[in-house]
């Protein structure tokens, strides 16, 4: 596969050793949790692999353009050795940017202005990721480094007004919901934690079509 270059990272980033992938399997989807498998041969110091490590994948095209694949980099979870065509191999799976949603909950009590929220869907969802994870944690330690996260202030997307009551959900369940109940008005609204180049995520939302 060599029009693909694989960079492991380290759970910041910061790019520590290239791999050289047999076999790439990406599966981003929208409003969820998307899941990679990278097979790379055993030729390195394992030591170097952590949880939540990052991965980036980088394919070049046929005019020579390279560019990251799925325009997102992804966070390693497990790796296990296995044997492929007589060589000793490394699998390595993991998922992409959207579980950070899904390691967060929205920590507050019902009746709070942060659980029970009314409002356009996207500037709802900005809330809640600012609120569970960003700037405007009334919790500091469970704000996410400004240096490595951010979250857009407004969006004004035009979309319709939804009422959730979304205590102790996760973040990404409580996105859904909102996402859930912005479609029942006829609307389609996505949302995405992204890579923003360097070391930054950037959580982003999106009307009708995911990129868009």
């Amino acid at each position: 596969m060599n029009n693909y270059q694989v960079w492991l990272g380290d759970g910041v980033g910061r790019r520590k050793l290239p791999l050289t992938p047999e076999s790439v399997d990406l599966a981003r989807v929208a409003n969820d949790v998307g899941k990679f498998t990278i097979t790379v041969p055993l030729n390195f110091n394992t030591n170097l692999l952590t949880r939540d490590a990052w991965i980036e994948v980088w394919r070049r095209s046929r005019r020579g353009r390279v560019r990251m694949e799925a325009e997102n980099a992804w966070l390693l979870q497990r790796w296990t050795e296995i044997y492929q065509g007589g060589k000793r191999m490394l699998k390595v799976e993991g998922v992409c940017f959207n579980a950070l949603a899904d390691w967060r909950i929205v920590a507050y009590t019902p009746g709070t202005a942060q659980a029970d929220k009314t409002g356009a869907a996207d500037a709802v969802a900005i809330a809640v990721v600012r609120e569970n994870m960003g700037d405007l944690c009334t919790d500091a330690s469970r704000k996410i480094n400004p240096a490595y996260f951010s979250a857009p202030a407004v969006q004004a997307l035009g979309m319709p007004s939804i009422t959730e009551s979304l205590s102790r959900k996760s973040v990404k369940d409580a996105l859904k919901a909102i996402a859930s109940n912005a479609e029942s008005q006829g609307a389609k609204f996505y949302w995405d934690f992204s890579w923003a180049g360097g070391q930054k995520v950037e959580f982003r939302v999106y009307k009708d079509q995911r990129g868009k």
